[in-house]
C-alpha cells in the first residue's frame, strides 16, 4: 500500500493505522533489546544459547583428545 500509494493525508482515515502499524514493532523491539529490567527475557534467552553453545564445544574438545 506504501509503495504503491505513499503516505496517507493527515486527513484520512488510513493516517493513523499506518502510523500504528510503523511505530508499534519499532517500539516493541525497543523495550525488548533495552528494557528497563536490565534481566530481560530476550537477554537471558540469548545468554542461555551461548552457554549451550559453549557447552556444546567444550564436549566436541573433550571427545577429540584422547
Amino acid at each position: 500500500m506504501l509503495i504503491e500509494h505513499g503516505m496517507p493525508r493527515a486527513s484520512e482515515n488510513d493516517f493513523w493505522f499506518v502510523i500504528v502499524v510503523m511505530v508499534t514493532p519499532a517500539i516493541t523491539l525497543y523495550y525488548l533489546f533495552f528494557g528497563v529490567n536490565s534481566e530481560s527475557w530476550l537477554q537471558l534467552y540469548f545468554r542461555r544459547k551461548a552457554a549451550e553453545e559453549k557447552k556444546k564445544l567444550q564436549q566436541l574438545e573433550d571427545n577429540e583428545k584422547p
